[in-house]
């Protein structure tokens, strides 16, 4: 009996990444699909609680914001606690968010609930299962594989139909405790699967210590033909036992936690320091409040048009259609283009524009529905790529901060949206200016992501080394510390 498992325990082992790519697909279809309708929240919370456009648009960019926002603090739990146990912590602050929410008598409370408890436990689930699947794949197939796992997302908002039957059969309230026992089940059975099966980091305090070695003795690291040039490329060409051998002598425990604790804010210095990088930030950020305004605020769009919750449902779903469409593209042909992830960014905010610029001015249910769909096909490119945008311009060793903090950028972006749009909106009774102020932030977030472009190429002529590393005097400072 146990031989015969042998061989499908060792075939499951050997694509263990796939495994996490399936299971990270359900865990977003169904908390990130579920965020993303907020849309259908928006229009029950406000007929609920007698708010205004501003105010019901506050949970949900509270939430998505800090899904993306808390990023860098992520970093810090699952290097900590890894990856399953994080995922476990914000599972369980999702569920107790949505619980909580159900029993709120002022829209107030729910920028806590929703926003707040929401919108944190999904960032410790979102960011780790992202950081988990750039930890197996390679940058060539980076895209393929978030993509794969992030049409979970799209094929979520597929379910808008349901969830408008349950807010109408059982009251906003009852559905959002039905949906957190769902959430449960789905997020702790997930979770089970979240674990590095085929690590491929090394503790950078062990890197430092061979990076000294070999640096007195004339090893590898001295000659800068050789990918001993990226500390954590050679720490991996290395054998199980040579790194073992060099942890061993570390005093102790505490002494490699807390050099790996400030190597990792090393880390966030030297992705900070590159020009390319710093460049790309504000033009995520405007992408970012220009995208969320159609995963906040475009049901009421389309409500004050004249539609109906079930009509808007059926229009969610088009846009869910457009949505996955557009994760299927960037995954099937954003790693064999030939020109860069970056460029791709900027490319996809043109697009974006068109129809955006165009919305104000139709007035018919079909073409709405037709713009909010093509939309939908760049807006969709524009999330999926940034975790292959960060990783473009940062180097191997820093690719989970740089993903960090490129996603910090983005729920900053989303803080602003309902402050930018739905103000407009309480101001004027319109939603004209805010689609003409999203166009403008589309095309501005190119010209920087283009600029980044730029700086990438000159940062890549001008490099003496082929990556960045986090220097040895960062190293030196670390261990500095501990004296």
């Amino acid at each position: 009996m146990v031989c015969c498992l042998n061989g499908p325990i060792s075939f499951i082992k050997k694509h263990w990444s796939l495994v996490i790519i399936f299971a990270a697909m359900i865990h977003c279809l169904f908390f990130g699909g579920f965020i993303f309708s907020y849309n259908l929240l928006y229009l029950e919370l406000r007929k609920s609680f007698n708010s205004t456009a501003t105010e019901t648009g506050v949970p949900g960019a509270i939430s998505i914001s800090l899904f993306s926002w808390c990023s860098v603090v992520v970093t810090f739990f699952f290097q900590k606690l890894g990856h399953r146990a994080t995922v476990f912590i914000g599972v369980t602050l999702c569920c107790l968010g949505l619980l909580t929410s159900s029993f709120a008598q002022q829209i107030s409370i729910l920028y806590i609930t929703y926003g707040v408890f929401y919108g944190l436990g999904l960032s410790l689930t979102y960011v780790t299962i992202i950081d988990l699947i750039i930890r197996n794949f390679d940058k060539r197939n980076a895209t393929r594989a978030t993509c794969s796992a992030l049409t979970g997302v799209s094929l979520g908002l597929l379910a808008a139909p349901w969830i408008e039957w349950l807010y109408e059969k059982y009251s906003w309230r009852n559905t959002l405790r039905i949906i957190s026992g769902c959430l449960a089940l789905v997020g702790y059975s997930t979770g089970l699967v979240m674990i590095d099966m085929k690590p491929t980091h090394v503790k950078l305090s062990i890197a430092c210590e061979k990076y000294e070695n070999d640096k007195c003795s004339g090893g590898p690291i001295c000659d800068s033909s050789k990918d001993g040039d990226n500390i954590e490329t050679y720490t991996q060409t290395h054998s199980n036992k040579e790194v073992y051998a060099v942890e061993k002598k570390m005093d102790t425990k505490f002494e490699v936690d807390l050099i790996r604790n400030k190597s990792c804010i090393a880390k966030y210095i030297a992705v900070l320091k590159r020009r390319d990088f710093t460049i790309s930030l504000p033009g995520i950020l405007l992408a970012a409040t220009a995208t969320m305004f159609t995963y906040i605020s475009v049901g009421n769009f389309l409500f004050e048009a004249g539609m109906d919750n079930d009509h808007i449902a059926l229009v969610i779903v088009w846009m869910g259609i457009g949505d996955l469409t557009g994760r299927i593209i960037a995954a099937v042909f954003s790693d064999g283009l030939p020109i860069s992830r970056t460029f791709q960014y900027a490319l996809s905010n043109v697009v974006a524009a068109a129809p955006s610029v165009a919305l104000p001015f139709i007035s018919s249910s079909s073409g709405l529905t037709a713009a909010l769909i093509i939309m939908s096909v760049p807006r969709a490119i524009l999330n999926v790529l940034l975790p292959s945008v960060a990783m473009e311009i940062s180097s191997d060793e820093t690719r989970s901060e740089a993903v960090a903090l490129i996603y910090m950028a983005f729920g900053a972006g989303t803080f602003i949206t309902p402050y930018l749009t739905d103000t407009l909106f309480d101001n004027t009774g319109s939603y004209v200016m805010p689609w003409f102020i999203c166009t403008t932030l589309y095309l501005i977030s190119a010209v920087f992501l283009l600029l980044a472009v730029y700086a990438k190429r000159k940062h890549e002529r001008t490099s003496i080394q082929k990556y960045d590393r986090v220097e040895k005097d960062d190293c030196e400072i670390a261990k500095t510390e501990l004296k």
